[in-house]
Order: C-alpha cells, then structure tokens, then sequence
C-alpha cells in the first residue's frame, strides 16, 4: 500500500517489491495517487501496468457512496461512514473500503497482511483495513513520517505503532527512538537497512 508508487524517488521500494516476489510472495500493489504521468522512471515498466492506483477523490467517494447504496459494503464500514463526520483523515476510510472490495472482486477475502512504506497516507489505510476485517498490517517507519508532527492524523503514529503486527525501520538511530518512544510496543521494531545491488556498479573482473 503506497501513497506514491512507482516513483523515481522510491526506487528502494521498487527492489523490495521485486526481491519479495523473487522470493516466491504474491503482491498485490495499491497506489492512492496516480503516478503514471511521471516523466522520470527507475522502475521495470511493466511494473507500472501491475499498480491498482485508486480513483481521485471525487470519484472515490461517490464510487463508495454508490457500493454503500447497494449494499455492497461491510456494516463496519458503512457505520464509520456514517459517525464519522467531518473528522479529519476521512479518506482513509474511503481508500480502505474501495481497496478491501476489489481485493473481494479479485477473488482474495479476508485476512490478507497488508504493508506500507512510510508510517503515512498508506500506513493508516492499512490500519482501517485491519479494523474493518480484522488484517493484520505493518508498516515502514521512514523519515518525515516519524520525525514531523501528525498530531491530526487519525490514527495518530502511536495508534499505528500500537497496533501492527511489525514496524520496521531502516537505520539503529531510529529503531531506538521508536522503542523509546513507544516501550509497549518495542518487540515489535525490527531494524531493516534499505538493500543496495551493488553488483552493476562493480568493475567486469570483479562480478
């Protein structure tokens, strides 16, 4: 799940993607905002063609209202909807419910695991997902994510972290903040560096 992708800023998200599925994992890519009028790309691009991007807002919600009307959501979602008001971060809830109904489409049900990079957009989506049907999430916990105040953002870092089954975090400086910061939760905060092929780099007599 992804706020962004692909985009010439997150190439290390593309090799994770890519390693997991060298691996044998089955992804199913969810980006909210589209990124195919990007002119700068460091992705393979056949990549692009496998990126479910969410319909811009307008579209969004009237498409949620539509599925609402006939009957095609969870209560639980359709209970939100209806408390939730003019809260802040309503879309989360729209971006959840529209991402866990093609993944019914697509013929996947519950539970699946969701994961986003950056402890954002993406992460919290993954978070109303899991309240919805009860999924297990994690997330990446990533630079301005964690460094800058979301004191609005509902669920706030806390919830987030509270919550997944995993954060990861990319550098010891930070897993320790987190740790720190959040005691309940520190079993659950794994520091993973951000892999670097080095191989193409490397003169022809060393590969």
């Amino acid at each position: 799940m992804f706020e962004r992708f692909p985009t010439f800023t997150q190439t290390f998200c593309v090799r994770e993607i890519l390693e997991l599925e060298r691996l044998g994992v089955q992804v199913q890519i969810f980006s909210i905002h589209d990124t195919r009028e990007e002119s700068i790309r460091h992705f393979p691009a056949e990549l692009m063609d496998r990126v479910h991007f969410l319909p811009q807002e307008e579209c969004l919600i009237e498409l949620i209202k539509q599925w609402k009307e006939s009957n095609l959501l969870p209560q639980s979602v359709v209970l939100t909807l209806r408390q939730w008001g003019d809260r802040p971060d309503k879309m989360r809830v729209y971006e959840a419910a529209y991402i866990s109904h093609v993944l019914k489409k697509m013929g996947s049900d519950a539970p699946w695991h969701t994961h986003s990079h950056f402890a954002g957009i993406g992460a919290r989506t993954c978070w109303w997902l899991r309240k919805f049907h009860g999924t297990s999430f994690s997330f990446t916990a990533h630079a301005n994510d964690i460094f800058c105040n979301q004191s609005e953002s509902i669920p706030s870092c806390a919830q987030l972290v509270r919550d997944a089954s995993l954060v990861v975090t990319v550098s010891d400086f930070t897993a320790r903040q987190l740790r720190e910061k959040h005691p309940d939760a520190a079993h659950r905060v794994r520091r993973v560096y951000n892999g670097l092929d080095l191989e193409p780099s490397w003169p022809p007599g060393l590969r």
